[in-house]
């Protein structure tokens, strides 16, 4: 490996030195380096001048590593194999992005700032085609051709084999206009009594809500006579900002609506189980490089959406919430909360 557009004289002395050793001549190594002999043995006497140590003994017959040249030679070996490797791992994050990646995402990344990310790396890797299509359900991968299907879901054991890449905690939220005009529930029961926004599921049902009070107690709370079905996480948060009733939000998501005066936390004594992010990824291509690219991506999201809860209201009640998530504290309990 030429290592000298890397422009430090350093580690091409290492590579003229190692290429020494493996030719045995300093003939052979300039005829392998495209170098005169004549300059392997000035870039050597340098070197050796400069480590001020003598690295190799030679005559007009033979070469002979020195006590110090020998372990010299085993560090510079493992100092030309990192960078070999530094090399690779470098052109693998960037020039080696090739091809289609083709992804199924929730069709709330739309409101998440996903797709700036991706537009960046489209930009970043030009030889890097991207097909995005949108679903709030698990997508075959196989069958649809795709690369991975990213889908959010409160109950990952429906897929025991799918990862879960990050989680959020979730509320009851509603328009401070609805409430005012209807009034603020005080338990669990009064939702009954509210316009609910709920996911509906393939079977035209809506979702049943399934609470938790800190202090452990667990409630259901079975469809309303009043709601406002869909299957589109969009359509649900919007139904909530514009009105319609009570739904089920990401917590960041009423923290930044909160400061807007568009949002207002309802019954905070009571929580979801937390909704996660799951990914099912095409075990062929899982260690490709494009593959992998999408996964910073998804990674940098979850980042971004946890951070909008920083500087509101909410912040110390959103490190709290997300501390129970990260225990476990609802992970087995049995809601129905998303399709």
């Amino acid at each position: 490996m030429r290592v000298s557009h890397l422009g430090i004289d350093r580690i091409e002395d290492l590579e003229i030195f190692v290429r020494i050793v493996e030719r045995g001549s300093l003939t052979a190594a300039g005829v392998s380096l495209g170098m005169t002999t004549a300059v392997v043995s000035r870039r050597l006497s340098a070197l050796e001048q400069g480590l001020g140590a003598r690295l190799i003994d030679r005559n007009s017959r033979m070469l002979v590593l020195t006590e110090r040249g020998r372990e010299f030679h085993r560090r510079a070996e493992a100092i030309l194999r990192m960078v070999t490797e530094a090399g690779r791992e470098m052109r693998s994050s960037t020039r080696d992005v090739r091809g289609t990646l083709r992804v199924s995402m929730p069709t709330s990344a739309t409101d998440s700032h996903f797709l700036a990310y991706f537009v960046r790396a489209f930009h970043d890797h030009p030889e890097l085609n991207i097909e995005l299509h949108l679903s709030d359900r698990p997508v075959d991968v196989v069958a649809q051709g795709l690369d991975a299907a990213f889908y959010v879901t409160d109950a990952p054991d429906r897929h025991p084999e799918d990862a879960i890449l990050g989680r959020h905690p979730t509320c009851l939220a509603a328009s401070p206009s609805y409430l005012d005009r209807v009034g603020r529930p005080q338990d669990p029961e009064d939702l009954g009594e509210h316009r609910t926004i709920r996911a509906v599921s393939s079977r035209g049902r809506g979702a049943v809500w399934v609470l938790t009070h800190a202090d452990g107690r667990k409630i259901l709370v079975p469809p309303a006579e009043r709601m406002f079905l869909t299957d589109d996480l969009r359509l649900s948060f919007s139904a909530v900002v514009e009105g319609a009733g009570i739904g089920r939000m990401p917590l960041g998501y009423v923290a930044q609506g909160m400061g807007a005066g568009m949002l207002e936390l309802v019954l905070p004594e009571w929580r979801f189980r937390p909704i996660m992010l799951a990914a099912n990824v095409r075990r062929a291509g899982k260690h490709s490089a494009k593959v992998q690219l999408m996964l910073k991506i998804v990674s940098d999201l979850l980042e971004h959406i946890d951070a909008l809860a920083a500087d509101t209201p909410l912040a110390e009640y959103f490190k709290t919430q997300k501390a129970l998530d990260a225990r476990g504290g609802l992970a087995m309990t049995g809601d129905a909360g998303l399709p």
